[in-house]
């Protein structure tokens, strides 16, 4: 399995099995959709880093935010 081939199963699992991940890096999957970034919001509730660059498209999204969950 490629790094690159990621599809939203297999991050709705990271999002599902890896709540208290404070960081994340899914730079250059290009399988990645809207439901992806939703399994990571929802699941991952420590987030603080998300970094999703993308080479190809020249486009370069960095996340950074701090939430705190009551």
């Amino acid at each position: 399995l490629l790094y690159s081939s990621l599809t939203d199963a297999a991050i709705a699992g990271i999002g599902a099995c890896c709540p208290s991940l404070q960081v994340l890096n899914l730079s250059y999957l290009s399988l990645l959709t809207d439901i992806s970034i939703a399994h990571i919001t929802d699941g991952i509730r420590a987030l603080q880093v998300l970094d999703l660059r993308d080479a190809s498209s020249g486009v370069c999204v960095f996340v950074v935010y701090t939430t705190l969950w009551l």
